[in-house]
């Protein structure tokens, strides 16, 4: 990792989840610093939780390709970074059965979910 990156980090990086929900805005904020990261976001896996991708911002070097996460210590914490495919479509909303993303502002994201959930609705 680059020295100026580096220092960046140490004095502003939490070493606990203190930045949670916040990748988004601390990563423009080091990208004010330095202008020449690319912002990417995606998912993250973290440990301990692989099945279960989480929705993340994070910068990259576009020099060197090394990822720099200014919201935690993706060191200790992450196992893998996966960057939104842009081609793809977008999601509109989350399933409210199962949590998956629905697409094309769909209530639920499939006519199994769609099934189950009213069936939950109606037995309370």
């Amino acid at each position: 990792m680059k020295p100026q990156y580096r220092k960046y980090l140490m004095q502003n990086q939490p070493y606990d989840m203190s930045g949670w929900g916040e990748c988004k805005e601390r990563c423009k904020k080091m990208k004010s610093h330095f202008p020449e990261l690319q912002t990417v976001r995606g998912h993250v896996l973290f440990r301990g939780r692989p099945t279960k991708p989480e929705p993340h911002w994070w910068l990259i070097d576009s020099e060197d390709g090394e990822v720099l996460d200014p919201t935690i210590n993706f060191e200790l914490h992450l196992t893998q970074y996966q960057p939104h495919d842009e081609s793809g479509p977008e999601p509109t909303g989350k399933c409210p059965n199962c949590g998956d993303y629905c697409y094309d502002s769909n209530y639920c994201c499939s006519d199994s979910c769609h099934n189950a959930y009213v069936a939950y609705l109606m037995n309370p």
